[in-house]
């Protein structure tokens, strides 16, 4: 309902462009023994091909997938930290998590595409908090085997890409 009547007001006051998104923020009460895991949740909002959907919108979101594919969690978490707020799911405190990946010109004219977004990422939030399953265990290995295939040379090709477009500073 809200997404909806956000997109209406949108369409007859404003506009969207290639800098402008939809963001969310789902949170979880913090209980005892909830755990967040954020790289559970990347990973199986990438599989969804939710991270992938929309256009990039450069200096905005920039698909976090991008860095996790290429390193393991911890360079993983040091780029991300370095550059800042430009990535399309961002991890805000413990049990909280802000998405970006939806926007772009035209966006707010495809309301159902960001309602059945929404709740697919609600979803996944959900099933984070959950036990690890075999399918998760799976999306782990395999996304570890990915980054161990890559060569040196790649990866530094990619930080190098990414330090040049401005997307992350240079080594200080």
């Amino acid at each position: 309902y809200y997404i909806k009547e956000l997109c209406k007001i949108i369409d007859k006051y404003g506009y969207t462009n290639e800098e402008t998104g939809f963001h969310i923020h789902i949170s979880a009460i913090k209980t005892d023994g909830v755990n967040f895991n954020f790289y559970k949740f990347m990973l199986l909002c990438d599989e969804a091909k939710l991270l992938s959907s929309w256009q990039p919108r450069v200096g905005y979101s920039q698909n976090v997938m991008d860095i996790l594919t290429s390193h393991d969690k911890l360079e993983t978490r040091k780029i991300k930290t370095k550059k800042g707020t430009v990535w399309n799911l961002e991890k805000i405190a413990s049990n909280h998590v802000e998405v970006k990946s939806m926007g772009g010109e035209g966006y707010h004219k495809e309301v159902k595409r960001l309602t059945q977004e929404f709740l697919s990422y609600t979803e996944y939030f959900d099933e984070t908090l959950q036990k690890d399953t075999s399918k998760h265990k799976r999306l782990f290995k395999k996304h570890q085997e990915q980054v161990n295939a890559l060569r040196d040379d790649v990866k530094a090709r990619f930080v190098s890409a990414l330090s040049t477009s401005g997307i992350m500073p240079d080594k200080e």
